[in-house]
């Protein structure tokens, strides 16, 4: 690289993605139009350190449900309304950064004070790493949702575009709970 190229790479690498379970069902669709619904979910997150290559390590799983109802359906014996197009998906994702000077994210127990600049630098490389497995594993949801569906009665289909550091944001708060 010479001086005037920029170098554009993250500090992070996503080193695996997985696919754990994939669901879906599309019913014939003749004109019905329907309310999407989207949940996005990280079920499972830990956090290590790969002393020998010098690196913090996450390996998380996260959970993309996508649905479309038609809110005109009869409800269903619990109340709910039946979805014509159903998606679910779970990935497993590994991601790595470089330790950061000496230190690795430490664990909550061993972080020390939450004012510490060590604490605040952790709490923000977790959120980073956390949320390009989010950003992961939706990417590679709404790929697998335009191959699935390309084949159904109802034609090619994408995900939305999220705010994947709200959705984190949110998920945070929900772990403190």
């Amino acid at each position: 690289m010479n001086e005037n190229d920029s170098d554009i790479s993250l500090a992070m690498r996503v080193d695996d993605i997985s696919l754990i379970e994939c669901v879906f069902h599309a019913a014939p669709v003749s004109g019905r139009s329907g309310e999407s619904r989207l949940a996005i979910t990280n079920p499972e997150k830990h956090f290590s350190l790969d002393v020998k290559n010098r690196q913090n390590v996450l390996r998380a799983m996260v959970a993309v449900q996508f649905g479309i109802a038609d809110p005109s359906a009869p409800a269903g014996e619990k109340g709910e309304i039946p979805e014509f197009l159903h998606f679910g998906m779970l990935v497993g994702v590994v991601v790595t950064s470089p330790l950061m000077g000496e230190a690795a994210i430490a664990a909550r127990h061993m972080a020390g004070s939450e004012d510490s600049a060590a604490a605040q630098r952790d709490k923000k490389m977790e959120h980073a790493m956390r949320l390009e497995a989010i950003k992961t594993a939706y990417a590679f949801a709404t790929s697998k949702l335009a191959e699935m569906s390309a084949m159904s009665p109802m034609g090619v289909m994408v995900l939305p575009l999220i705010d994947a550091d709200q959705i984190l944001i949110d998920i945070e708060k929900a772990d403190k709970a």
